[in-house]
């Protein structure tokens, strides 16, 4: 009886450690796949160059929360501004092609590079609680 006793106790003691390990290591997985989310890798935009060759307008927009955001503008000839806004891991210069289809159409457009994304400051990704503030300072630039 004082056997079973033990080995039970034994067990229960190597049951419990090893049920904690694997919810440190899950703990660990899951806090590196958060940082993965959102601290993705740059991608930094190259020359932002009209269809001409010439280069695009560079502006600054100032997020309500102080953060500088590289942008480019391509004023309008119609009077109308488009924003044109890349998505999550890339940058102004992916959505290019299509500002400047616009802007041949006689468009407005401004391309930003979100926070945490492309040449903007900013170190992590909120994936939309904090980049509304980056919609917002377009709008407020135009």
């Amino acid at each position: 009886m004082t056997q079973i006793k033990r080995n039970w106790k034994r067990n229960l003691s190597l049951g419990l450690i090893l049920l904690i390990g694997i919810g440190i290591t899950t703990e660990r997985v899951v806090a590196y796949q958060i940082s993965q989310i959102t601290h993705p890798s740059r991608v930094i935009s190259s020359s932002m160059q009209d269809g001409n060759g010439q280069p695009l307008k560079r502006v600054v927009l100032n997020t309500s929360d102080g953060l500088n955001l590289a942008a480019w503008y391509i004023p309008p000839r119609n009077g109308v501004a488009i924003i044109v806004q890349h998505g999550y891991r890339a940058n102004a210069q992916q959505m290019l092609p299509i500002g400047l289809m616009l802007a041949r159409n006689s468009y407005g457009v401004l391309l930003f590079d979100f926070r945490a994304h492309g040449e903007s400051l900013g170190d992590v990704v909120t994936l939309g609680l904090n980049e509304v503030k980056d919609t917002e300072a377009a709008l407020n630039f135009l």
